[in-house]
């Protein structure tokens, strides 16, 4: 979780922590824009489901992760992510 983490002072001279949201996205999928969001739920939305598992869908077979993660990198970053080396 991406958090905010504020210690106020006691009068013993310990300090007490409190955590609160930073207001940032937790996961990507947070982090989705609307169109890759779209082409998620079009994906899922084809998946037969996990009979094993209850009809569970692993998001984490979608082929958009790798777009997902390269438009973060580039938005947050303002150049390309870099490619793996072979």
């Amino acid at each position: 979780m991406n958090a905010n983490t504020f210690f106020i002072p006691n009068g013993d001279g310990s300090q007490t922590m409190f955590g609160g949201p930073s207001g940032q996205p937790k996961s990507m999928l947070a982090d989705l824009n609307s169109a890759e969001q779209a082409a998620l739920n079009e994906w899922t939305a084809s998946q037969t489901g996990d009979p094993e598992r209850g009809g569970t869908i692993d998001l984490m077979l979608w082929p958009g992760w790798s777009d997902v993660m390269s438009r973060r990198f580039k938005d947050r970053f303002a150049v390309e992510m870099p490619k793996a080396s072979k």
